[in-house]
């Protein structure tokens, strides 16, 4: 048998508790909360860090009672701190067997094996290997840009827009021998036509290959 549903009488506290779970919610209505949700709030007094506007609060009312909380200043000073660290330059480590290198660059662009990407401040996590081909450093970008060829490696992205290159060789464009690369790619041509198949030898002439051919076609387009 059916009965009458009951009316329950919420407070003012309880009403606005349910409208905070809303706006928490994936639609429109939540997309501010959301949004504001994303940034850090590091405290001004005791430079502790919260993951979002409310935890941010109830440090203050907990930590700092009789400090003023501006919600909107709070707000604001956070999305200018995220604005300034996406608009700082991505650092790029770069490393050999024989050299390293970090700098704080505008762009990178590298040679990955599936194809050939950018690198700026805010790029994506990723991890490449490297085909034969040149990296270019924009130190600042379209005006000084540095080309060194690689004849292969990895490069990995990380979230804070730290890329990490490792490579057997790194040389500067301007540093290579074209006449000696010319001379190394016709020695494993030769190789390459007279080694057995399936042999290490025919593997490693066909990599001298691709190797030199990309350092010539680098030295060319310099």
């Amino acid at each position: 048998m059916g009965g009458k549903a009951k009316f329950q009488k919420h407070t003012a506290k309880e009403l606005s508790m349910k409208q905070d779970q809303k706006n928490k919610g994936g639609g429109g209505s939540g997309l501010q909360t959301r949004t504001v949700a994303k940034l850090n709030f590091v405290c001004e007094i005791c430079k502790s860090a919260s993951p979002d506007i409310k935890s941010y609060q109830l440090h203050y009312e907990n930590k700092h009672p009789k400090a003023t909380f501006d919600r909107d200043a709070m707000v604001q000073q956070a999305e200018a701190a995220r604005a300034a660290m996406l608009e700082e330059s991505a650092k790029l480590v770069a490393g050999s067997h024989h050299k390293k290198n970090g700098a704080q660059v505008d762009l990178v662009q590298i040679p990955g094996l599936v194809g050939e990407y950018g690198v700026t401040a805010g790029h994506t996590p990723i991890i490449a290997q490297l085909k034969p081909g040149v990296i270019k450093v924009h130190v600042e970008r379209e005006k000084e840009v540095q080309s060194f060829f690689t004849p292969g490696g990895f490069a990995l992205t990380h979230a804070n827009s730290v890329t990490d290159i490792a490579c057997v060789e790194l040389v500067k464009i301007e540093d290579i021998d074209g006449v000696a690369a010319e001379a190394s790619l016709n020695k494993h041509k030769a190789a390459l036509a007279t080694a057995a198949e399936g042999s290490s030898e025919k593997i490693e002439a066909q990599i001298g290959v691709e190797t030199y051919q990309a350092m010539l076609t680098a030295l060319a387009g310099n």
